[in-house]
């Protein structure tokens, strides 16, 4: 079967054809590790549900609370990464207008959390492109995003990946199906095939292009990893997961949210009652019985009662205090373990009110050395995806001709830098060391030419400004 439960695996028979045509399939050595990395994701597997025996031999299922770490911590990197504040820009105007609204008109940013959310999980994404060619509704370029367990590299070295496969599952025909597709370099140009099965059989459904050549000298695609060593397999043109050095800590971290939650919910007050105050009812057989109490009651029957004590009750102390400061102390390592420094998680009620970015700034350098250690790759990524996009434009839709020049990404890090200081200490400098227009290229996101233009009554710096 290509799927146990609701977890995606590629088939067999897809592994096989790649093998048959001379492909390693490079996912093998690494599928264990993703597998795993995925049932953390979910905060599932036998850590969270498995079977226990209680004193009286009774099995029963048990399930343990979680606040989702793995995903937690996924997130926030995603959300740090690749917010709606990201700027991309090219250096050539009529290009970057047509890349601005197209951009727009996929969601690219808001998606594209979704897909660092999955690859700092499991390692490994893509960014691919999917081209729809059709006369009368018009050409789409589309760019689509897989997690490690759909990505398969066909051609890798310490450069990176330069052919890739993505196998997806589909509906065709009210049947499921499976769909692969490669992106591989034929003579100058990157081609996509496509391969179908349906029912392990393989099929091509009408319309479909089984041998498209993109026109594109780029790479149709993008390989997306944390900045973080493979340490799982060695030559692996797979990432490793931001949390794979911290799965014990994950399991700290909802163990002690476990243990906080059944401490309140076992130290609710108890109320015993005595016989005289409970009701009975016919037990069928010609006597009586007592009506049960629903198992969510905080009411118990007093096996033995006097008059004088027809009612007790029974609040014990909560110990919560001791299990917050654990909890607290198993999210300060797991932000440590995971790169945002030891006090990015914080469960310490002590404090109120918000930090200023300076303060962010100040207690985090360990945040701000990784995330810039992120965005270098990140950077890349998309600017490889984006330059495939525009390639693919040109030639498929109406973005304009010419050659893009450099594709800027100027990523948001006012959480963790204080831009309003950067900026006023940069204006001081403006006429000094730094050009007014490259002020506006920094903090406005414009290009060199459009800063120019901006900056009225520029007057070309001498060659000794700069930074």
């Amino acid at each position: 079967m290509a799927n146990k439960g609701s977890e995606y695996s590629i088939p067999g028979y897809v592994q096989r054809y790649l093998k048959d045509n001379g492909y390693t399939v490079a996912i093998t050595p690494m599928l264990n590790y993703i597998n795993r990395w995925y049932r953390w994701l979910r905060a599932d597997g036998d850590f969270y549900e498995h079977n226990k025996i209680d004193a009286k031999g009774h099995r029963y299922r048990y399930k343990r609370r979680s606040v989702q770490p793995a995903r937690r911590v996924c997130r926030e990197w995603a959300s740090l990464l690749l917010n709606e504040d990201v700027v991309i820009t090219t250096e050539n105007e009529s290009i970057n207008e047509w890349l601005e609204g197209y951009l727009d008109s996929i969601n690219f940013l808001s998606q594209g959390q979704d897909l660092i959310t999955r690859s700092f999980a499991l390692g490994t994404g893509a960014w691919a492109l999917w081209v729809s060619l059709d006369p009368v509704a018009g050409n789409k370029v589309f760019v689509r995003r897989y997690d490690a367990r759909m990505v398969l590299p066909l051609s890798y070295d310490d450069d990176g990946v330069s052919e890739c496969a993505f196998v997806t599952r589909a509906a065709y025909g009210g049947k499921l199906v499976d769909q692969l597709q490669m992106h591989v370099k034929v003579g100058d140009t990157y081609f996509i095939k496509t391969k179908m099965w349906k029912d392990e059989i393989p099929f091509t459904p009408e319309g479909i292009i089984t041998d498209f050549n993109s026109l594109s000298p780029y790479p149709t695609f993008s390989i997306v990893s944390p900045a973080i060593d493979n340490t799982c397999v060695d030559v692996s043109p797979y990432g490793e997961s931001v949390f794979h050095a911290a799965i014990d800590t994950l399991q700290a971290v909802d163990i002690c949210f476990d243990a906080i939650y059944n401490e309140v919910d076992m130290s609710k007050m108890r109320i015993f009652i005595g016989d005289m105050l409970i009701d009975k009812q016919p037990d069928g057989e010609g006597g009586t019985t007592v009506i049960p109490f629903g198992k969510d009651d905080v009411i118990f029957r007093k096996l033995t009662s006097s008059k004088e004590d027809l009612i007790e009750t029974f609040a014990p102390n909560l110990r919560t205090e001791a299990q917050l400061n654990a909890y607290h102390a198993a999210w300060q390592t797991l932000g440590d373990l995971t790169g945002f420094g030891i006090d990015y998680f914080s469960v310490n009620t002590g404090r109120r009110g918000l930090r200023t970015a300076t303060e962010v700034s100040a207690d985090n350098s360990a945040l701000m050395r990784n995330i810039h250690k992120h965005e270098n790759i990140l950077e890349d990524a998309i600017a490889s995806i984006l330059r495939a996009v525009i390639s693919c434009g040109q030639s498929w839709l109406d973005c304009p001709a010419g050659d893009p020049g450099i594709i800027n990404i100027n990523f948001d890090d006012s959480i963790i830098t204080d831009v309003q200081s950067e900026k006023a200490q940069s204006l001081l400098e403006v006429g000094r060391t730094l050009n007014a227009w490259e002020y506006r290229v920094e903090y406005y996101g414009e290009t060199e030419e459009e800063a120019k233009a901006n900056v009225p009554g520029i007057v070309q710096a001498p060659e000794s400004y700069g930074r």
